[in-house]
């Protein structure tokens, strides 16, 4: 029954978007880790003729680097379920992810571009759509995470720990008021 009432609690819909960026980081990291085109991995693309395997294992980082943070904050939103991060927290971290994310992101397709137009990629008639897939899931995941930190400066805005043209003003009043 108690658990019960925990998962209940769970699916916020934070909580539900977090757990949606969470489903989109395995599948980004899966996506990207399982590559592998007519016998060649991503690992293979960093020597030789190709030099651009750089990028993936960049956004295999940032991929990893999501799943970890968002992992932790699923499992400390289960184990504390009334509990939620701070909105600060929330905010940084989501917020670096996001624009680390879009910069992996832009990166990754960059050098999908580059090896896309390399000869030897088309003599050896490579083709790159799983991480073309791997671009869109990273757009994706980077907004999801821009909207998380719109969710945290909503919910430190309603806490009135900033205020948006606020209507009280801080001036003092005049004197020919009578008293």
């Amino acid at each position: 029954m108690a658990t019960c009432i925990k998962i209940k609690r769970f699916f916020t819909p934070d909580n539900s978007l977090r757990l949606l960026q969470m489903i989109i980081a395995i599948f980004l990291t899966s996506i990207t880790f399982s590559w592998e085109d007519k016998g060649i991995k991503y690992s293979d693309l960093n020597a030789g003729d190709y030099d651009q395997g750089g990028t993936i294992v960049f956004f295999n980082f940032v991929a990893m680097l999501s799943l970890v943070f968002l992992g932790c904050v699923l499992f400390y939103c289960i184990i504390w379920s009334p509990k939620i991060i701070s909105t600060r927290m929330d905010m940084l971290s989501s917020g670096g992810l996001s624009i680390l994310m879009f910069i992996a992101t832009a990166v990754l397709a960059h050098g999908i571009s580059k090896l896309g137009k390399s000869v030897a990629v088309k003599e050896a008639g490579l083709h790159f759509g799983q991480l073309e897939t791997a671009v869109v899931f990273g757009m994706i995941l980077a907004m999801l995470l821009a909207v998380s930190v719109a969710f945290s400066v909503c919910h430190y805005r309603r806490n009135d720990h900033i205020m948006f043209r606020d209507s009280r003003s801080m001036t003092d009043l005049p004197d020919d008021i009578p008293t």
